[in-house]
Order: structure tokens, then C-alpha cells, then sequence
């Protein structure tokens, strides 16, 4: 018996994601790009930043950022990191540079005082 409450996963979600911005569904699309931030993971995040970009979905792409900058070492330490397409790997490595000189300035900033 069919209740009103679909079974999502993340390929779904993403298939959706491509009707979604095929067909001009906002309200779905939307939907969709909440669930895909809601199940991010280490494993998941750079497929995930893959498809948000793909499908020009802005609010996810910015969650997915997010979740990339506070789990960056994790990221960088993975399987997967090196088989990334160059413009994501750039992406992260630039992330990961900016993120060395932030802690590196703050750290020099406090030895001085």
C-alpha cells in the first residue's frame, strides 16, 4: 500500500535532481538538493560536489563546500582524492593552500603578540 512517503536514496535523489533541472521542477529540485546535503559523508561529498555543479544546483554546491572545508583532511587523505577530475582537484587543493596560510598567518600573527 502506497502511503505518500517515496524511498529515497542518493542515486535516486540524483536522477531526480537531473529531472528536476531537465524539466524546470524548482520545488523538486530544491528538494532533492536538501536531501543530497542532509546524507553528505566523507565518501559521498566529492560525487555529491560533482553533481551540484553538473546540475547548476547553487544551494547544495555551497552546503557541499562547506562540508569539503571542515572535513578537508579526511578528504585529502582518501582513496579517491587523486582519481578526481582536474578542476576538482584544483578546486580542493586551493582550499587546502588558503587553509595552510590562513593557519600559518594566524599562528605567526600569535607568536608575535
Amino acid at each position: 500500500m502506497y502511503l505518500g512517503q517515496p524511498v529515497l536514496n542518493e542515486e535516486l535523489a540524483i536522477n531526480l535532481l537531473e529531472f528536476a533541472e531537465r524539466y524546470l521542477i524548482d520545488e523538486l529540485k530544491m528538494s532533492c538538493e536538501n536531501y543530497l546535503a542532509s546524507i553528505l559523508t566523507v565518501n559521498n561529498c566529492l560525487r555529491i560536489f560533482e553533481t551540484a555543479g553538473f546540475y547548476e544546483a547553487t544551494s547544495l554546491k555551497k552546503k557541499v563546500v562547506l562540508f569539503l572545508v571542515s572535513h578537508l583532511k579526511e578528504i585529502t587523505e582518501g582513496k579517491d582524492f587523486e582519481n578526481l577530475p582536474k578542476e576538482t582537484y584544483v578546486f580542493l587543493k586551493r582550499i587546502q593552500w588558503n587553509e595552510k596560510l590562513i593557519f600559518d598567518n594566524s599562528f605567526a600573527e600569535s607568536m608575535d603578540s
